[in-house]
């Protein structure tokens, strides 16, 4: 209603009025507004069309792009990984020692000629390159 009054029916029927307070707490809220201005809509172009513009690939193509693109770029995580995994192992790998005979395994392991640790032969981590970091 005009004056703020609400009236609501219940599912049993029955009806509860409300009516609104607020004016006699704030009296700004009293004053009446007055009649709203319509607002005037342009009529559309016929022509509305012809600016929208065109997809250049359909949605499905779209989608198998994006699929693709995230695709490849898992497929890049995981060679940069096992890359870093493989320059870890040549790192840290070291051959299990094998008791001379007459030695037991225990003193194969802690000999001096073998607790070196240092890496021998062609496989060092400076001959190891991945590809995705030698482009990066």
């Amino acid at each position: 209603m005009p004056d703020g009054t609400i009236i609501l029916t219940a599912p049993s029927r029955h009806t509860y009025t409300t009516e609104a307070h607020g004016a006699a707490l704030f009296p700004t809220l009293g004053q009446s507004t007055g009649a709203l201005p319509v607002p005037t809509v342009e009529e559309p172009s016929p022509y509305r069309g012809l600016m929208m513009p065109r997809r250049k690939q359909t949605r499905e193509q779209n989608r198998r792009d994006r699929i693709n693109a995230e695709r490849r770029q898992r497929t890049e995580l995981i060679a940069e990984q096992e890359c870093q995994h493989q320059a870890w192992l040549v790192a840290t790998y070291q051959p299990p020692r094998v008791p001379r005979r007459g030695r037991s395994v225990h003193d194969a392991m802690v000999s001096p000629s073998s607790a070196s640790g240092a890496i021998t032969g062609p496989c060092t981590p400076s001959t190891i390159k991945c590809d995705a970091t030698a482009d990066a």
